[in-house]
């Protein structure tokens, strides 16, 4: 009788393991889906592939003493600069 109800409490345990992963494994490609139900559905970008094509050039780049400001009051950038080789 032991031995049955230990056969028994062995198959129970594998039984809800084996459920728990199907669960799991089940949600985890109902996640998926609408993961790409929303890459399907958002909007392409419009526009990206027109205009002057990039061509990469060697050099540096320098911002010297540059000043900014959205209006006479207040100043963002005075005398600004980076370089940038």
């Amino acid at each position: 009788m032991v031995g049955i109800l230990t056969v028994l409490a062995l198959f129970e345990v594998t039984l809800r393991d084996s459920i728990e992963f199907y669960e799991n494994f089940t949600k985890s490609f109902v996640h998926i889906e609408k993961l790409w139900d929303f890459i399907d559905n958002t909007p392409k970008i419009q526009g990206y592939d027109v205009g002057e094509k990039f061509e990469y050039k060697q050099g540096n780049f320098e911002f010297n003493k540059v000043n900014f400001s959205y209006n006479s009051s207040t100043e963002v950038l005075k005398n600004f600069s980076l370089k940038i080789q």
